[in-house]
């Protein structure tokens, strides 16, 4: 019987079929890993571009209607009227008249005689600024606020266009 078990010969190590077997298996692993962080990666991007986007139109429109809100009279536009420009009277008269304006891809904010101020930065693009007069006779006035709002990345990208449009209205206190 001890001479049975003296022929039998152990092999060590993988046969070849074996190491095609695990090469395969952990090509498939290392695959399926990129492709999980390339999408994490597309997903980081996309929601980086419409926070941004949002962000910033809610931002903006915070400050328009609140600026109207706290207006003393509508100068500009007329009642009825559109423009892509809105002048308000306040009551401190050192940012009399306070102007909003679109100019390029940005909305601006002149307060009296100071400098106009973006009011965005250079990671979004406002297009389709409209404000209109919608006051009636003998109320406070009230304007609607319309605008577009986009990145302004190469936009090469898919996950990279985003543009959400946004809509208000604000009254004279």
């Amino acid at each position: 019987m001890m001479n049975f078990f003296k022929n039998i010969q152990v092999k060590k190590g993988f046969s070849l079929i074996e190491t095609i077997v695990y090469i395969a298996i952990f090509s498939a692993f290392i695959g399926a890993l990129v492709t999980f962080a390339l999408n994490i990666n597309t997903s980081r991007l996309k929601t980086q571009t419409m926070l941004e986007v949002k962000g910033q139109g809610a931002d903006l429109m915070r400050i328009l209607t609140n600026s109207v809100k706290n207006a003393t009279a509508i100068n500009y536009p007329g009642t009825g009227l559109s423009s892509g420009t809105l002048s308000v009277d306040m009551s401190d008269t050192l940012v009399n008249p306070t102007i909003f304006s679109g100019s390029g891809e940005a909305i601006y904010i002149t307060e009296g005689a100071n400098s106009a101020i973006a009011l965005t930065n250079n990671k979004v693009k406002v297009t389709d600024l409209s404000f209109t007069n919608v006051s009636k006779i003998n109320t406070p006035g009230v304007i609607q606020i319309r605008f577009t709002i986009s990145n302004t990345a190469l936009q090469t990208l898919p996950e990279q266009q985003y543009s959400i449009n946004f809509y208000g209205t604000a009254s004279l206190r």
